[in-house]
This record gives C-alpha cells, structure tokens and sequence, in this order.
C-alpha cells in the first residue's frame, strides 16, 4: 500500500468479491455507500470505485460527492 494513505476499513476482499459475484457491482456500491456513512458519520454520496482491487490485494478507493472511502485488505 502507498505511504501516507490512511484507510477507512480493513476488509474480507474474499467476501468483497463473492458480495459481487452473487449481488452485482450496483449492489456492491450501494454497500460502499453505507459503509461510507458509518465509517465517516455522514452521507458520502459514493458514485464509483476503483477497479484495481479485482486483480490484486490492492486498496479500494471508493469516490463520493462528500468524501472518499478507503479500504484495505487482511
């Protein structure tokens, strides 16, 4: 991971993706956007996520209107 990121969660990428495989990538993002919420206490308004993850044990970011979500995985 880069220096000087500091992230949000520290996630399952395993259950990340089976989350996709069974529900979608909508689905996927509608659950970054409640994450978002909770971990930053307000209505990020997420609207895409990185894409990168899905190769490697890369962090996600995910983008929104009023902040970004950063997640790493175990």
């Amino acid at each position: 991971m880069k220096e000087g990121i500091l992230v949000d969660i520290i996630g399952d990428r395993a259950r990340a993706l089976a989350l996709i495989d069974r529900r979608g990538r909508d689905h996927f993002l509608a659950v970054l956007d409640r994450l978002a919420r909770i971990y930053h206490g307000i209505d990020c308004k997420i609207y895409k996520y990185s894409l990168e993850w899905l190769d490697g044990p890369r962090p996600l970011k995910a983008r929104g209107i009023y902040g970004d979500l950063w997640i790493a995985w175990r």
